[in-house]
Parts: structure tokens; sequence; C-alpha cells
């Protein structure tokens, strides 16, 4: 998963964390200023009411007093009318000192005078929020009383007389009315339980949001975890030394390595459109039978023929996917390139011919040297005592000359057929190299070819058996001036490769090149583009460099030219060299 995906995938999930937190602040706000502004409103209508309230007991104060004059048979009125009143907690007229009366009587009338705080410079109605001592809260509301009183009350165990002056500017007798707010009470508990059940809403919405981030977590360390085990087997896929296919049972493949694309010469966009059957007769071979039957078909070669590029050997392994109940749902095909296996195969055919040819060899070059070195002596003889007849003189020095080939050819065979035991030693390739120059001096001084020695001034002695490197090295001269003839130019040279630990020599000419349907047959025994060539010359090079753990390349041209053949050998070195 991308780090794109990932931000999208968490974007909703903290949307709804920072909405659901934003709402949480909102409501919380809002049920603040809900409950403030319906304790205002309370408050208003409780005062409303309790103002109300006062004004009428005033009323009936004034128009009672005024009429029978008995201010305590007024009170008392005032205290009957009020008991009526649901909202009225309590009800009680007091002057500076004490309380006259109140409402109801199991109140105790001593502790009025504490309960508000009575401001004889004040007209006007005098308001404040209290609570009994059973917890419920109550709006208090006094208001002035003018005019002229005399009561008798109980204080106690005895009666009291008061008098109290009329003085409209300081009056002393005041009427409180206590007012319940019930009213409030309720809307305030309906406020905190619909911001409760909201609140609960938006917590609920809030762990809702934060289990979906914790699934996300979840899913992407999950999708983590599959990623890393699928590239793993990716990487292990495309490291297999074998291609491998997996089918399944319409014979659509399903799974690849690179390899198995590259055996098949198929590009990966075309995979879903190759068609299996060019490379597996699932017919002829009885696959899907064979699979359900819990079989598999093991190293079966095939020789493949792709649209471009040459037949191809493979060799295929079939075996089944089997489910818990062991029904077959698709193939697993194991492709094995045979190319290296039949090459050596083809080495060991050549290795035995080989073998056979150097039996047959050992065998003749007993049986024919011997008769040979007798003619040739004759023949010597003959050349000397014809001295005097030239005609007969010549026809001995051909005989010579038949029997010097014939013995070179039974030496190449020698050669060819026997085993190499090479033995290692520092070698010198500028000395190496200037002993071939003085070999083959008389032959390109008389055709008068120029032979080039390439060698850097830096190149250290490597491990090598000089006298078969000098062999293969001169095979290839020799090879080079009969293709240069006369007046051309041949380059003999060598590099070292330090970082593929490989040393290479070269031999190049100027020549009429080899053509290209013999490039593979060149290295086969006997075979020549010379008339007077044995055909073991190049197998004998490459026979050199195979027993130095080395290879040889062949190119007709040289990369970049028009003409001419270029011979380059290849050995690894494992880094015993010396600078000299």
């Amino acid at each position: 998963m991308n780090v794109f995906l990932k931000r999208k995938m968490y974007l909703p999930a903290l949307s709804i964390v920072a909405v659901v937190s934003l709402l949480l602040v909102t409501i919380g706000i809002s049920t603040y200023n809900n409950m403030n502004r319906d304790k205002m409103r309370a408050i208003q209508s409780v005062q409303q009411q309790g103002i109300s309230r006062l004004t009428y007991i005033e009323a009936i104060w004034e128009n009672e007093t005024e009429f029978n004059g008995c201010q305590e048979k007024t009170a008392e009125n005032i205290m009957a009318v009020m008991s009526g009143e649901k909202d009225v907690s309590y009800i009680y007229i007091t002057t500076s000192s004490c309380v006259l009366c109140a409402y109801p009587k199991s109140i105790d009338k001593e502790k009025f005078s504490d309960l508000f705080p009575i401001s004889h410079d004040s007209p006007d109605f005098q308001k404040r929020t209290v609570f009994l001592s059973d917890g419920s809260e109550i709006y208090e509301i006094a208001k002035p009383l003018s005019g002229r009183m005399h009561i008798n009350y109980n204080n106690g165990s005895r009666m009291v007389s008061e008098h109290a002056s009329r003085n409209p500017d300081h009056p002393e007798m005041f009427i409180v009315i206590g007012m319940k707010m019930d009213a409030y009470e309720m809307a305030r508990q309906s406020d905190a339980h619909h911001a409760m059940l909201m609140m609960t809403i938006l917590v609920v919405l809030g762990v809702g949001a934060f289990f979906f981030l914790f699934v996300i977590q979840n899913y992407y360390l999950v999708d983590k975890t599959l990623k890393k085990t699928e590239d793993y087997t990716r990487h292990v896929l495309d490291n297999m030394a074998n291609g491998l296919l997996s089918i399944d049972t319409s014979d659509r493949i399903v799974t690849y390595n690179q390899l198995a694309l590259d055996y098949l010469g198929v590009d990966q966009s075309d995979i879903n459109e190759f068609d299996l059957e060019k490379i597996i007769d699932f017919k002829h071979w009885d696959v899907w039978n064979t699979l359900k039957r819990s079989g598999a078909i093991r190293d079966r070669e095939i020789l493949y023929k792709p649209e471009n590029g040459p037949p191809l050997p493979l060799a295929l392994s079939i075996t089944p996917i089997l489910d818990k109940n062991r029904v077959c749902s698709g193939a697993v095909i194991v492709i094995h390139d045979l190319r290296e296996v039949k090459a050596l195969q083809h080495r060991i055919k050549q290795t035995e011919k080989m073998a056979a040819v150097g039996e047959m060899a050992a065998g003749i070059a007993h049986e024919i040297r011997n008769p040979l070195s007798s003619i040739r002596g004759f023949a010597k003889f003959l050349h000397h005592a014809l001295k005097d007849k030239p005609d007969e003189q010549e026809y001995a020095t051909v005989i010579v000359n038949e029997m010097d080939r014939i013995n070179k050819v039974i030496t190449d065979l020698l050669n060819f057929a026997r085993p190499l035991s090479p033995t290692l030693t520092l070698t010198n390739i500028q000395k190496l190299f200037d002993h071939i120059v003085r070999l083959v001096k008389e032959d390109t001084d008389l055709r008068k070819i120029s032979l080039i020695v390439n060698v850097p001034e830096d190149m250290p002695d490597i491990l090598l058996d000089s006298d078969l490197m000098t062999q293969a090295i001169l095979n290839l001269t020799l090879n080079a001036l009969d293709a240069v003839q006369q007046q051309g130019q041949v380059e003999i040279g060598t590099a070292i490769h330090r970082n593929k630990k490989e040393v290479t020599l070269w031999v190049e000419d100027e020549g009429i090149g080899i053509q290209k349907d013999h490039l593979e047959k060149i290295f086969e025994p006997y075979f020549t583009r010379r008339d007077k060539g044995t055909g073991l010359g190049l197998p004998i090079v490459k026979r050199i460099v195979e027993n130095l753990n080395g290879s040889i390349d062949v190119f007709s041209p040289p990369p970049g030219k028009s003409k001419g053949c270029r011979f380059v050998i290849h050995i690894p070195f494992s880094g015993d060299v010396n600078h000299a």
C-alpha cells in the first residue's frame, strides 16, 4: 500500500473524529448557553409571578388596613390567600427587627431575618436566589410596605408589641415571598438529559471512528505483511534456476516468473493471450487425467520452436495443485532449459569420439611412423644419388615432402588425441608473443605480412601453461597468415579484465573471413577450408583452451570491420597474477 492510498483510507476516519470533536464542543457550548438561557427565562418568569403576587399583596395590604385599620388581621388574610398558591414556597412580613407573620407557620420565624438582607435604602423590589436546607432552590423577592401598625405577636412565651410609624422615605415593614424553581429544575434536567444523550451518541461515534482507525491500522499492517510476503515470493520465483508457470483447469496461466517468459519468448503483457498448447500437448500427454489421479508428469522433453529464434530444447515437469479435498484445481509447470545439458552431451560425445580417435591414432602412429622413417630415408638417399639426374631427383624431393606431410598429420593426430595435463606457471605474455613472432618471422618476411603485437605495459604475469598456450596462439597465427596471404596485416594481443577475473588473448587478420555456415563446424576434427590443411589445428586450439578452463569466440568479420576474422581466447584467473 503506497502512502497516498494509506492517507486516503485514513482521511474518512480522521474526518469523523474531527467532526465528532467539533460537535462535542459545539453541543457543550450550546447546552451551557441553553441552560443559562433557560435559567434566565425561568428566573424572569418566577420573578414576574413573584412581583405580581407582591403587588397584589401590597394592594390588599393598603386597602384592608385602611378599611379596617387592623394590620394583623390583614396579614393573616394575606397568609391565608397565599397558602393556596402551589408555586409559593413561603411568605413572611418582617420589620427591621423581627418577623411579624409567615406562611407556612411551621417555618422558624427567627431565621427569616437571616435569609434576606433587607436594605432600607431601596424602595424597589429586592431579589435573590437561595437554597433551603433540603437543597431546593428558592427565588426570593422583597417589597417594602408603608404605613403605621400596632401588632401583638407571640415571641416565644411572651407577647411583644411594636409600633411602626408611617414614614414614606424609610419604610420599616417588608413582605418577602419565596418562589419555587420547580419549572426551572425540570427544564434544566431536560436539557441535561438531552445533552447527555447527544454526548453519548457523539462518544459512540467517536469510539466508532477510533475503532475504524484501529481497523485501518490493522488492515494496513496485514496488507504490509501480505505485500512483503508477495514480494518475497515474487523474489523467490524470479530467482529460481528454472522457469515456473501455474495454470488453472482452463489452461489459463495464473502465475509465472520472468525466466519462464524468457524461455517461451512471451512478453508479460501478452501472457493472457499465450496459447499453452504450443508447448504442451494436453490431449496427447493426457495431462488432466494424470493430474486428477494425483499423478505427475516429470522431465518430459520437448523441442519448442518459438516464432522468433532457434528451436529450444526444454524439459517439462507438471504436478497437480490439490485442495484440502484433494481435488485438482490447476497445475504447476516447471520448465528446465536443456541447452547446457545438450551441449554437455555433445561434448561428451565429442570426447568419446576423440578418445576413439586417440586410440586409433596411437595404433596408427606406431604402425606407420617406422615405415615412413625408412621410406623418407631412402628418398633422401635417392635425392643425393640422383643429383646428376634432376628429373629423378625432383621425384625424390616430392617423396620426402609428402613423407613430412604425412608425419605432420600423424603428429597432429597424436597431439589432438593424447590427454592434456596443463602445467601452470607464471607466464609473461610479452615473452610468449615474442617467441611466436620469431617462429613465424621467416614466413611473414617472405610474404611481406605485418605482424602487430599489442600487449599493455602494465600486463602482469599470468598463471598459464606456456607451452600449450604457445601452441594455441601459434596455430591461430599460422591460420591468420594463410588467410592474409600477401602484404596484409595480422594482430596478436592481450588484455586483462580484473572485474571479470579473466585474461583475453586474440588473433585478428584482414583475410576473407569465415562463412557463417562454417562457423559452427570449424572446431570439428578434420573440417578444413585449406587444400593442405589437416582439419586438426582449430580443434587442438579449442581443446587446449578448454583444458585451461577457458573459452574461445570467433567473430567474422570483427566488430566494426567489413572483412577479416578475430579469434578471442578467454582464460579465467583467480587473482594469481604478478606485475613484472
